[in-house]
């Protein structure tokens, strides 16, 4: 085995050059490290940030929420999604570190943008977007966010099961503002709410006097305002 010693200047070649952001803290959540991918992405400098807290940070509207407060709080790995002071949605996955006795002595986030441009198209089907945060410490949940992050780069179709309630849109909508296809839009089609006889013509849309009633400029279905808005 060859052990390589990175000398500081190498580190920080390597920590600017990630796709991710690093945030890191020591044990009370002073911040001592951002790279350069976490300024990037939360266009806020790391001078505004080395030396305060998180506490301090989110009491000053820096973030609306941290990672870093809640792996303080439960020693344990958290998640959690937060919007910056510059209107930047982010994902940060906190991770603790322990000295030799046990003792928590430093948090080590690897940040995710999961900021968007919001399409402004003439989509009504329920496309409303929001800012539903994530908040995760138990292992289950950190592990779900793990894997939406994984499937999220993938170009494939996902399925997401479970019971009224237990936040599957909130993981769809999290999977789609990760993944390379945030820019365009995030479409809510709640089908069990369209009437059978216009399932049709809210999917494929119709020409201008196709019925009475109908819209004289007619109406684009759901099929043709995603195709035209990608």
């Amino acid at each position: 085995m060859i052990d390589i010693i990175l000398n500081s200047t190498t580190k920080d070649i390597i920590m600017d050059n990630l796709y991710v952001g690093i945030y890191f803290t020591d044990e009370k959540g002073k911040t001592l490290y951002v790279n350069k991918a976490f300024e990037e992405m939360s266009l806020i400098k790391a001078k505004e940030l080395i030396g305060k807290t998180l506490e301090e940070l989110v009491k000053q509207k820096y973030f609306t929420a941290s990672a870093t407060l809640l792996v303080i709080k439960t020693k344990k790995p958290a998640a959690v999604s937060y919007i910056t002071k510059t209107n930047r949605k982010l994902l940060a996955r906190g991770k603790p570190f322990f000295d030799q006795s046990g003792n928590l002595k430093y948090v080590v986030n690897t940040v995710y943008d999961l900021s968007e441009v919001h399409y402004m198209g003439d989509i009504d089907y329920d496309s409303k977007q929001n800012n539903n945060q994530i908040i995760a410490f138990s292992s289950q949940m950190v592990n779900i966010v793990d894997f939406a992050l994984r499937v999220a780069n993938v170009d494939s179709t996902v399925l997401i099961t479970g019971e009224s309630g237990v936040g599957k849109e909130v993981i769809a909508k999290f999977i789609h503002d990760a993944s390379p296809r945030k820019n365009y839009p995030f479409v809510k089609v709640n089908c069990a709410s369209i009437p059978e006889n216009l399932i049709e013509t809210e999917l494929f849309g119709y020409e201008g006097g196709a019925f009475t009633g109908a819209n004289p400029k007619g109406k684009k279905g759901f099929f043709e305002a995603v195709l035209l808005s990608m």
